[in-house]
């Protein structure tokens, strides 16, 4: 065995006593007196203790390695665009200082349009004419053009005093229209030739009377299968020229004891499908008069209608609807009125 004295203390130990024996046998303390031992490497630690030993818990993660090269993290997506915007900005600006300045742009002789001188007649050695006191001077057309517009924008009315205009208008024009034509004498000796009940209008008699003011169409209506009893006036020749006039009027009484819807038609020749015909309807009751009118060209209420030709009228139907029980009424006049191109204008 062998025996050792501590350098320290002076203590004889065997060698297994001392601290440090591993070491070297140089120097010996002993377990009182050996230096602190430095803490041993943690990979050495690691790679002498054995398996057994090592926690089996949850598993501790020391971190993620990176790659060479990789970049992770906000400040590393947006640090390169950011740096490039920064040098992009830091160019701009060096070289905005050093631009040098626009020189202004002087255009050349080729483009510069030439002008041309107009030469000025020279002024006439004679003065000129006085106007004429009684002459009509004609405005300019500049002034004409400005008269034009303030009598436009005077013509600017409401739709009411619009419509007064017009029927300033119309009354002056049937003012102005030629006297009533009698399309029908009921006293000449020839008429009764000229009226008649028949086709589908068909079931109505007729006969001239005396009324109270002359010769009068008496009309009896008695019940039957005609939907449109009625009579036809015909023309004396072919046709009525009504081409001065703007409508036809028939005053009619209501001679029976129920009220009677009359109706006037004025047509002219052609195919009954077209409906080449215009017509307008009167209520009277029992013992009262009226007259009922067409005008050219409406019908039922004014409305506009076949365009009818009033130079070439063929026949004027009056007719009723369709009787369950007598009927009568007189005609005491059938005339053409009103001014040619007469017109409808309704109060908006």
């Amino acid at each position: 065995m062998q025996i050792f004295y501590c350098e320290k203390c002076g203590t004889r130990m065997p060698l297994e006593n001392f601290e440090d024996a591993r070491l070297s046998t140089a120097s010996k303390f002993c377990k009182n007196c050996a230096p602190a031992k430095p803490p041993p490497p943690v990979k050495a630690a690691l790679s002498a203790a054995p398996l057994a030993n090592l926690s089996t818990g949850r598993p501790r993660t020391i971190g993620k390695f990176k790659k060479p090269g990789e970049q992770t993290g906000l400040v590393a997506v947006l640090g390169a665009p950011a740096a490039v915007i920064l040098i992009l900005l830091v160019i701009l600006f060096f070289r905005g200082g050093n631009t040098p300045p626009q020189q202004p742009i002087i255009p050349s002789e080729k483009s510069v349009p030439q002008l041309t001188q107009v030469p000025m007649p020279s002024p006439s050695p004679f003065p000129s004419p006085a106007p004429n006191p009684g002459s009509v001077q004609t405005p300019t057309p500049a002034v004409a053009n400005s008269a034009t517009i303030a009598e436009a924008k005077k013509e600017e009315l409401s739709p009411r005093e619009e419509f007064e205009r017009r029927m300033k208008v119309e009354m002056a024009k049937r003012a102005s229209a030629p006297a009533d034509k009698s399309l029908i004498d009921f006293d000449a000796p020839r008429t009764a030739a000229r009226i008649a009940s028949d086709g589908g209008n068909a079931g109505a008699a007729a006969k001239i009377v005396d009324g109270a003011k002359g010769k009068v169409l008496e009309v009896a209506i008695q019940p039957g299968p005609e939907d449109y009893p009625g009579i036809f006036i015909k023309p004396e020749g072919a046709t009525w020229d009504l081409s001065n006039f703007g409508h036809v009027e028939a005053r009619c009484i209501n001679t029976g004891t129920k009220k009677l819807d009359l109706n006037l038609r004025v047509a002219n020749l052609g195919d009954w499908r077209e409906g080449p015909w215009n017509c307008e309807q009167l209520s009277l009751e029992p013992g009262a008069s009226g007259t009922v009118s067409v005008i050219f060209g409406y019908s039922y209420g004014r409305k506009l209608g076949y365009a009818l030709k009033p130079g070439a009228i063929s026949d004027i139907l009056i007719f009723t609807g369709k009787a369950t029980e007598p009927l009568s009424f007189r005609v005491e006049s059938l005339v053409a009125g009103g001014p040619a191109g007469e017109k409808v204008y309704p109060l908006r």
